[in-house]
C-alpha cells in the first residue's frame, strides 16, 4: 500500500484551525503531521484550558480528520526541551504529558520529540543523551501499554555566526543510531537538517534502515534551515528515493515546510494553499520514485 501524503499543521493551524483539514484534504493530502504548536513555535493555547476541554478539542480534530479521510500520521511535541536542573526537567515533563494524551486521542502511531540538551552546553553529546534519557523515561512510563512510539529527530544547532554546520547533541546519523539503540525509540529523519550539517539524507536513511519510521521532508541550500519544498533546494532527492527503496521504507511522506509557508502568508494567507498544492504534487512525485 502506498505511503500517505502529509504536511505539518503548524502555520495552517495558526491561521485556520480545524478548517485547514478540509482545505488540505481537498488539495490531495490524506495525512497530517499534527504540531502541538503553531506559527512561531508557540504551544497550542488549548493546553491552558481544562483537561475536559482538551479532550473535547482533540476529539473534534480527530473527527474532522476522519470525516475527510485524513489520518494523523504523526504528532510533533512542543520544544525546546533543554534543561539544566531537575526542576526545569519536571516542568518540561508536565508540559509534554498532556501533549502525549492528545496524540493518543488523535490516534497517531508516532510522536516526534526533539533531543533534550544541557542549556549550558548544547553541543555536548554525552550530556544530551543523559538529559534525553530522563525525559524519555517519564514519557515511556506515561504511554506504556499504548501503540504510540516515540521518534527522535536529528537537530542541528547554530554557532555564533548563525551557521548550522556544527555538531550538536543529536545532529548526525551516528547520533541518531546511538539514541535509537539506547532508548529503543524510532528515528525521524528531517531531510533539511541532515543537509545543513553536511550529510546526504540518503546516507542517513541507509544508516537508519528499519529504524526510520517517519520523515520531515523539506529542502534548503545548505546554509540556513529554510524548510522549503522538496526539489527546490540543494538535496538530491533521487538519491534519497533510491536509499528509501533499498531499506524498504514503508512510512508516510510528510512535509514540514513551515519556513516557506510563514513567509508566503505575509502576502496573502490563502496563497499557502497554492504552495501546499504544488508541494503535494512534489511529494507524490517523490513517492513514485521510492515506490514505483
Amino acid at each position: 500500500m502506498a505511503g500517505n501524503i502529509g504536511i505539518a499543521t503548524g502555520v495552517f493551524w495558526n491561521e485556520y484551525g480545524e478548517e485547514c483539514i478540509d482545505k488540505l484534504a481537498k488539495i490531495g493530502y490524506n495525512a497530517l503531521d499534527f504540531s502541538m504548536f503553531t506559527d512561531g513555535h508557540k504551544r497550542l493555547k488549548i493546553f491552558d484550558e481544562s483537561l475536559s476541554d482538551e479532550e473535547r478539542y482533540f476529539s473534534s480534530v480527530k473527527n474532522r480528520a476522519d470525516g475527510n479521510g485524513v489520518t494523523i500520521a504523526q504528532t510533533h511535541l512542543s520544544f525546546p526541551i533543554d534543561y539544566d536542573t531537575d526542576r526545569e526537567r519536571r516542568a518540561i515533563v508536565d508540559k509534554l504529558l498532556p501533549e502525549l494524551d492528545a496524540s493518543l486521542i488523535l490516534g497517531a502511531p508516532y510522536v516526534v520529540i526533539h533531543p533534550s540538551r544541557k542549556l549550558s552546553g548544547l553541543g555536548n553529546f554525552a550530556e544530551g543523551v543523559e538529559n534525553y534519557g530522563k525525559i524519555i523515561t517519564a514519557v515511556n512510563e506515561h504511554i506504556k501499554g499504548t501503540n504510540l512510539q516515540v521518534c527522535v529527530e536529528n537537530i542541528p544547532i547554530y554557532n555564533k555566526y548563525k551557521y548550522c554546520r556544527v555538531q550538536g547533541a543529536c545532529t548526525r546519523a551516528d547520533d541518531l543510531i546511538k539514541y535509537v539503540g539506547k532508548f529503543g525509540v524510532g528515528a525521524c529523519l528531517d531531510t533539511g537538517h541532515s543537509h545543513l550539517v553536511g550529510e546526504n539524507p540518503a546516507y542517513v536513511a541507509r544508516k537508519l534502515g528499519k529504524n526510520l519510521k517517519v520523515m520531515h521532508i523539506n529542502d534548503n541550500y545548505g546554509i540556513d534551515d529554510d524548510h522549503i519544498m522538496p526539489y527546490t533546494g540543494g538535496i538530491n532527492w533521487s538519491q534519497l528515493a533510491t536509499a528509501l527503496k533499498e531499506i524498504g521504507y514503508k512510512g508516510d511522506y510528510c512535509a514540514e515546510i513551515d519556513g516557506l509557508l510563514s513567509r508566503i502568508k505575509r502576502t496573502d494567507r490563502e496563497f499557502m494553499f497554492d504552495v501546499a498544492s504544488t508541494n503535494c504534487k512534489l511529494l507524490k512525485k517523490f513517492r513514485e520514485e521510492v515506490e514505483g
